[in-house]
């Protein structure tokens, strides 16, 4: 049997007219992010730690959210951070309640619903109309762990 070196699934977003890849080496090296439009693909800043299994958000103020993930930098701990891209910056804005990963995140509104994987906890990041970091909360548990719970917005009264 060949063993072959252990790489990580890259987060992939998609955001107007961009396609976003965060994490795209081995644990090692897992401080990339990468941009691909139509005109080709474009370096991103790299991030200050080497996250993986994290959640990635784009904001409409043309900034994308790294939220949770594991640290592979410090033996892959658990994650809390709340990490904006902003204007080729990496910046720490916030902190979820309780260090995460593996967990989804949609952005409604204003605020963010996080569905952590580990900790079960359903968190609600708000913001500013500025789309400024405001506050995190708790708003609820799931019943078990789900491992990146699908999400998505639908309508009242509305039959899948």
């Amino acid at each position: 049997m060949t063993r072959r070196k252990k790489r990580n699934r890259p987060q992939i977003m998609i955001w107007p007219g961009f396609l976003f890849f965060f994490g795209l080496e081995n644990y090692e090296k897992h401080q990339k992010a990468e941009t691909l439009s139509a005109t080709g693909w474009t370096a991103l800043p790299n991030h200050p730690k080497r996250i993986s299994d994290h959640s990635l958000v784009g904001l409409e103020n043309q900034s994308m959210l790294l939220i949770g993930g594991r640290d592979y930098g410090f033996y892959g701990a658990s994650q809390s951070g709340i990490w904006q891209l902003k204007d080729e910056n990496w910046n720490k804005i916030g902190e979820l309640l309780q260090a995460d990963f593996a967990g989804s995140a949609i952005y409604i509104g204003r605020s963010i619903y996080y569905f952590g994987y580990v900790s079960n906890a359903i968190e609600r990041l708000d913001f500013t109309e500025t789309e400024e970091f405001h506050i995190v909360g708790q708003i609820g548990s799931q019943p078990d762990d789900f491992h990146y719970p699908v999400l998505f917005q639908t309508v009242s009264n509305y039959c899948i």
